[in-house]
């Protein structure tokens, strides 16, 4: 397994704290990670959360233009920076189209492998003292996976409770009852034959035959079972209004694993905002100028540096 980590400084000058930007590139085997790591000048060793994110071809600020443009892993960043975390953020695989010639059938094992790629090649790096891996939506799941002797503490932002096939049906049920039940029996079919013969049209984007090993490698874990072998501080945090994640998974997750500890935070969206008015969650997808919930980054920092 080939890793190539190229780094270039740059510096980041406010009232508040000198942070240094260092975009970087890890290689999994063939496939190119590129994101951006940044810190606040210290002396010190300091704590490094790493940040995955949730399904689709997400790029390193959280987007996935034109359908997400909400920068929340950007901003998510600088929140943390100024209060002495260092930050990890990347390009999902997905989000580059040659990753995707190289490697069209993915399972999600190979998400899971991404992070343990980038995590090994900081391992040596004398200027971050542990890992806090911060897994957003599908993230959670990835970072659940994860095992690394330098890893502190483990974060689940509004992540999923139930299996992706559980989820799947409950949500295609909320617009057809005929439609999930249809939903129902491809996905019998495929986890008894690893494939879908006759998709059903309404469910093509879904089903579509180079989707098929994903869903099915994904659907064979279950968080609430994968949560109680998480041997770490674990802080589970769901926003209130979150429209993709309602509040009852992150319920599920504490009681699988009644040791974490669990925060609803108030206000607080699917895409970390913080809003006045449950009618603006979806503007939230699309303008980045609404601001990063407060008490999402006070809940992460107290965390975060009582697990140093």
């Amino acid at each position: 397994m080939k890793k190539l980590i190229l780094l270039v400084f740059f510096f980041a000058f406010n009232s508040k704290a000198q942070v240094i930007i260092e975009p970087f590139t890890v290689y999994h085997d063939s496939i190119k990670l590129s994101g951006i790591l940044s810190y606040p000048e210290s002396k010190k060793p300091l704590p490094l959360a790493l940040f995955i994110a949730g399904s689709g071809p997400i790029d390193r600020d959280g987007n996935y233009k034109p359908m997400i443009h909400a920068d929340y892993a950007k901003q998510l960043a600088d929140s943390l920076n100024q209060r002495g975390i260092a930050f990890l953020r990347f390009d999902k695989r997905t989000f580059s189209k040659e990753n995707i010639r190289l490697q069209p059938n993915i399972g999600f094992e190979d998400l899971v492998a991404d992070v343990a790629t980038i995590l090994k090649a900081f391992e040596k790096d004398n200027r971050f003292k542990g890992y806090h891996l911060i897994g957003h939506s599908q993230g959670s799941l990835i970072a659940m996976l994860q095992k690394h002797k330098k890893l502190k503490s483990f974060i689940s932002l509004s992540g999923p409770a139930r299996p992706m096939d559980a989820i799947l049906i409950t949500q295609i049920t909320q617009q057809s009852k005929e439609l999930a039940a249809i939903a129902k029996t491809h996905i019998e079919e495929l986890q008894q034959t690893d494939t879908i013969k006759e998709v059903n049209p309404l469910l093509l984007s879904l089903f579509a035959p180079q989707n098929q090993k994903f869903i099915k490698s994904w659907m064979a874990f279950d968080p609430q079972e994968e949560i109680k072998k998480v041997n770490l501080p674990t802080l589970i945090l769901n926003g209130d209004l979150d429209i993709q994640v309602p509040v009852e998974e992150a319920k599920l997750l504490k009681a699988a694993q009644p040791k974490a500890t669990l925060l609803l935070l108030e206000n607080t969206t699917h895409t970390l905002k913080e809003v006045t008015r449950a009618h603006q969650q979806l503007a939230t997808y699309t303008d980045p100028k609404y601001p990063l919930s407060n008490n999402l980054v006070l809940a992460l920092e107290k965390f975060i540096k009582s697990n140093e």
